[in-house]
């Protein structure tokens, strides 16, 4: 499955395996992050931008003002999401069966939405 670009699930296994990233995500040692680490950034940056940010230009370049507002408004929610569980470190389990999640697991974006104003000091400052 392409993550991004050709970013693949099975790289990002790879790069989760690495021992070097690993160790400095363990020890909170970002200096110590190998150079690949960048491009787990490039990753990131380019699996936003073509996910939220160029559909929401996209949106905007036909000026028709039809409820265009609507779309980018929910296209930024779904990127605020996005971002709290990147934040957080969680993943969306939707499976109503399950009684108990994993600490990485949410199943309603409310519990992210609280967590992200909770913790985040420009949230909370208004700014």
């Amino acid at each position: 499955m392409k993550i991004s670009g050709n970013f693949t699930d099975n790289d990002w296994k790879d790069l989760r395996k690495n021992p070097e990233i690993v160790r400095a995500l363990t020890d909170i040692d970002f200096d110590a992050l190998p150079e690949m680490w960048n491009d787990v950034i490039t990753v990131f940056e380019n699996r936003i931008k073509t996910r939220f940010l160029n559909p929401i230009d996209k949106i905007k370049e036909g000026d028709v003002r039809s409820g265009e507002g609507f779309s980018i408004t929910l296209i930024a929610v779904v990127l605020m999401e996005a971002l709290a569980a990147f934040q957080f470190g969680k993943i969306y389990n939707a499976d109503m069966k399950k009684t108990k999640r994993a600490p990485h697991e949410y199943d309603t974006t409310a519990q992210l939405y609280k967590a992200l104003f909770k913790h985040s000091a420009s949230l909370k400052d208004g700014i």
